[in-house]
């Protein structure tokens, strides 16, 4: 598991990103899983999320889960490359900011090629509340 904390408050962005080559599906066990209500200032907590590679090739050696948006944009930590219709769990350490307020973390998987960074699968938001 990784840990990083989120010093900024920003506005979520959307990104569209596709890659042809790899396909990316989230395994969901509860509709409100990457919700977090009623967080205190610098609380720490755990994001979890499952994926499935539901394409029809194996993923790279070199795939990351990378915020994209939410004020840790470009933190990233390695994912498991999956064999075919293989799944994986990927658990994140955060702290909450150290001001009140709503605040969503923008997440894609990615990998490198000469250079580019190609982004597939689902585009996945963690949301938070903090309070007093």
């Amino acid at each position: 598991s990784h840990t990083c904390r989120l010093e900024e408050k920003k506005k979520d962005t959307f990104c569209f990103f596709k890659s042809v080559e790899y396909r990316a599906k989230i395994i969901c066990c509860d509709e409100n899983q990457f919700t977090f209500n009623n967080l205190k200032k610098n609380q720490s907590y755990e994001f979890k999320i499952h994926f499935f590679n539901n394409g029809n090739k194996q993923w790279p050696k070199n795939i990351k889960l990378k915020c994209i948006s939410g004020g840790l944009e470009g933190f990233e930590v390695g994912v498991q490359a999956l064999d075919l219709q293989e799944n994986c769990e990927v658990q994140i350490q955060l702290e909450a900011p150290n001001e009140c307020g709503r605040f969503n973390l923008a997440w894609r998987l990615c990998y490198q090629v000469g250079g580019k960074l190609n982004y597939f699968g689902p585009r996945v938001v963690n949301e938070i509340y903090v309070s007093d």
